[in-house]
């Protein structure tokens, strides 16, 4: 075990050494998140309508709403503002630093804490295409999920939502561009029984006008699931 700690050190330090952390938001080495940053971090307080900005229990879709939506609600962890949470996202997608995983996820902890969505309950991430995915190396989104299902300890059903159709992807789109690059491109396979009946938890990083989950839940509530709670960092 010694020897073991001693080997994981030795890693840590020249990964340290040769890629350098730097916080997110004020740039000073040693830490991707600093203390001061992370008190920058606007937290949800009083969850909403994801849609006309009512207070709702969790961030649930308000009475008049509801039948707009496929989601149940968007359980969202923090405001989305300029700041140290954009930059971390950023780092976390685009640059590849796969260690943020586990702070931003923290945050999701946080907030589904603070939130509880009860028994029969699965996680799962928002899929990516598999071309997408072979290039960016990893699903953002499924690392967020592990670590949710991890902690709650619920299951994390993989591949059970799968995304079927190459498209553009959504940043470079606005409004109802969104809604028509995903129309139709998921599916379930093979998991309407694992489905059926749940209250799933639908991970992803970012929902700006939430047109990928709400077609993803669609596809999820088609298979037989009783709630569809999109779980995000952020609201755009």
């Amino acid at each position: 075990m010694e020897f073991t700690g001693m080997l994981q050190s030795a890693k840590e330090f020249v990964l340290d050494t040769v890629f350098p952390k730097f916080c997110a938001g004020c740039r000073g080495e040693g830490t991707w998140l600093c203390e001061k940053c992370l008190a920058e971090i606007v937290f949800v307080q009083s969850p909403t309508c994801p849609n006309c900005q009512k207070l709702t229990p969790k961030g649930q879709f308000c009475s008049r709403c509801r039948s707009k939506s496929n989601l149940t609600g968007i359980i969202s962890a923090c405001h989305w503002r300029e700041g140290p949470l954009r930059g971390l996202v950023h780092m976390y997608k685009y640059e590849g630093i796969r260690e943020l995983a586990d702070i931003l996820a923290a945050f999701l902890i946080w907030q589904l804490k603070k939130n509880p969505i009860g028994k029969n309950t699965v996680v799962m991430a928002v899929p990516l295409h598999w071309k997408r995915q072979n290039v960016r190396g990893f699903n953002q989104a499924q690392l967020l999920a592990a670590n949710v299902a991890t902690y709650f300890n619920l299951d994390l059903l993989e591949n059970a939502l799968v995304r079927t159709k190459w498209t553009r992807p959504q940043v470079e789109l606005k409004g109802q561009q969104r809604k028509t690059n995903v129309r139709g491109v998921f599916a379930c396979r093979n998991s309407k029984k694992i489905i059926n009946n749940k209250n799933i938890l639908l991970v992803d990083d970012v929902a700006t006008t939430a047109a990928t989950l709400q077609e993803a839940a669609k596809v999820l509530r088609a298979a037989g699931a009783r709630q569809v709670w999109g779980v995000v960092l952020a609201k755009g």
